[in-house]
């Protein structure tokens, strides 16, 4: 198979809006593999930008067995695999089968642009405004001063998030019977990866959903000022959190994924050994 070089590796992976990249380093930095591969986007509808669920973890696999094999080692030599993932994507899948209910829908998506511009010229969204200022006038609380100014925006997971809730019928369904699983992509893909062990989401994609409450901590006040059903959301946790391990029916051996963020520039995240 690949050769015996000696030593531990790790793999970083970033899935972006147009590439998936994997680059294996060894332990000075160095990258000794790497490949890439460009992802195909789907536009059903004008506006409207998606990624098929099994062709995106299709193309992730091989991207990864690719930069493994130009780095000619095992895959037992990997100590760990950190995970770069473009923000504000996300999905929907089936609690018992894992069956996914849509695409991915992609934070370039414009379907849900007229619901939205509907959803904060509203009543109920222009007397939270209005509360929120009230309280913030009196308490100088930052939490509320920033509320008086809440606007949802396309580029938020939240408004295609109502739209689908709304709108699919798969999903009304599976939320109806407590069936219904959301994640962005990375706790999708960590989910995929772990065999269905890890249901999480790390805090930077967590923020780019526009319904995590970053003064809390938690899936909070606007989540439910919204009306977002918070029983299906994934726990939030720290970039370094414990995610598991790849299930070894991947790549033959498990691999601890050790760290999880939100799309960044690829080459300034820091993968510890």
């Amino acid at each position: 198979m690949l050769g015996d070089c000696g030593g531990s590796f790790i793999a970083a992976l970033d899935v972006g809006t147009t590439t998936v990249r994997c680059q294996i380093f060894n332990s000075s930095a160095d990258t000794v593999g790497a490949a890439q591969k460009q992802i195909r986007l789907h536009y059903p509808h004008p506006g409207w930008v998606e990624m098929k669920p099994d062709e995106i973890f299709a193309d992730i696999l091989q991207v990864i067995r690719n930069a493994v094999e130009t780095a000619k080692i095992p895959y037992a030599q990997i100590k760990s695999l950190g995970i770069s993932t473009q923000r504000a994507t996300f999905v929907t899948w089936k609690k018992d089968t894992g069956e996914c209910l849509h695409n991915f829908i992609t934070w370039k998506d414009l379907r849900a642009r007229e619901f939205l511009n509907a959803l904060n010229a509203s009543w109920r969204m222009i007397f939270f405004r209005f509360g929120a200022l009230l309280i913030y006038w009196l308490t100088r609380n930052k939490k509320f001063g920033m509320g008086s100014k809440l606007k949802i925006m396309s580029s938020h997971v939240s408004g295609r998030f109502l739209w689908v809730l709304q709108n699919i019928e798969s999903v009304k369904k599976a939320l109806k019977s407590d069936n219904l699983m959301f994640g962005t992509l990375e706790t999708w893909l960590i989910y995929k990866l772990t065999g269905s062990c890890q249901y999480v989401t790390d805090i930077s994609n967590a923020s780019a959903t526009g319904f995590y409450d970053p003064f809390d901590l938690n899936w909070g006040t606007v989540a439910k000022l919204l009306r977002i059903p918070v029983r299906c959301l994934p726990m939030v946790v720290e970039n370094d959190y414990d995610f598991g391990n790849v299930d070894e029916s991947f790549f033959g051996v498990p691999i601890k994924i050790a760290c999880v963020v939100g799309y960044c520039n690829f080459n300034v995240i820091h993968f510890y050994f």
